[in-house]
């Protein structure tokens, strides 16, 4: 059995006014939370639309405007003030000046002459419930605490400590959590989180990368690039310390952008193919100057993979792909 799919109410003008009319005849509210609830959702828009606002519908209607809920008015006196703020501590809700209701703070400021004095006459030390001010660690208390979280939170990460607010102070006094760490003596503390390389990762990648041939150029490899100036402090130190020949390293400051060919964009695929090298969603981060060639020849890596499967080693005409702009 197939349903046909109700087509939406055209309205206009004249219909709109027409529906508020007929709406205010039934009893329904007309305001726009009445008319939401009431399913009238699209003639709320369609007042929008071609009348601007509902309190201009409502007077072009004829219709009577909506009456205002009228505010209770309260009376207070020092009695109440008092009585009131004993009972927000019976039920251990706070009494301090900022986490008070505005009228009962406005009512003791009238009848008692400040909230602390409104305070004492309840009975209370004002000193003991106000809030205190921030105070600042000391590089002491950083290191003190530092210690405390790990010992507390074995699992945390640099996120969770990040988010904890201690980092703040360790910028202050230390200038690095890495320093702040030394300092405070912890090892392995906090986690790694989903940060997988390591220095001897790091070295291996790039002997790998050489031996296949594939580009060792830090734009070409930004994954790999970030953690290697986390653990060495810039790519060209990694690729030393993996015994990378000068003559190999990459010039510095930004290459010209030549474009590859067809026949060289299908065989730096196939190195891909033809090594234990990981691809995939992978290649983006590993080889982005080979990622936009490919998108810019093939749109896809999958399209490029058949491609370079499909055609061998045979190259094809020389056809220079146009970088899209980023």
């Amino acid at each position: 059995m197939t349903t046909t799919r109700r087509r939406p109410r055209q309205w206009s003008r004249d219909l709109v006014l027409k529906e508020l009319k007929r709406l205010s005849r039934e009893g329904v509210p007309l305001t726009t939370d009445g008319l939401q609830r009431n399913g009238h959702g699209s003639l709320f828009k369609a007042v929008k639309k071609y009348v601007g606002n509902l309190y201009r519908a409502r007077a072009l209607a004829g219709v009577p405007q909506p009456l205002r809920a009228v505010e209770r008015f309260e009376i207070w006196d020092k009695d109440r003030v008092i009585r009131v703020i004993r009972q927000r501590a019976r039920n251990r809700e706070s009494i301090a000046r900022t986490k008070v209701p505005l009228k009962l703070l406005r009512a003791a400021r009238w009848h008692c002459g400040t909230w602390a004095a409104a305070v004492e006459m309840a009975g209370f030390d004002y000193a003991s419930v106000r809030l205190q001010p921030y105070t600042r660690r000391t590089k002491r208390q950083t290191l003190d605490e530092l210690q405390q979280l790990a010992s507390d939170h074995p699992e945390w990460t640099f996120v969770n400590l990040y988010r904890h607010g201690i980092y703040g102070a360790v910028r202050l006094y230390f200038g690095s959590l890495k320093a702040a760490l030394a300092a405070a003596r912890l090892k392995d503390w906090p986690k790694q989180g989903r940060w997988r390389w390591s220095r001897a990762a790091i070295l291996n990648a790039i002997r790998q990368r050489r031996a296949v041939g594939l580009s060792l150029a830090g734009r070409n490899v930004s994954g790999l690039a970030r953690a290697a100036r986390h653990y060495f402090g810039s790519w060209h130190a990694a690729l030393r310390a993996a015994s990378v020949p000068e003559h190999e390293l990459p010039k510095r400051g930004k290459p010209p952008q030549e474009l590859r060919t067809r026949a060289e964009i299908i065989a730096a695929v196939r190195k891909y193919l033809t090594h234990d090298v990981p691809v995939g969603r992978q290649i983006k981060t590993q080889d982005r100057g080979l990622y936009e060639d490919v998108l810019a020849c093939f749109g896809g890596w999958q399209a490029a993979v058949e491609a370079a499967r499909l055609e061998g080693k045979a190259g094809q005409a020389d056809r220079r792909p146009r970088r899209p702009s980023r």
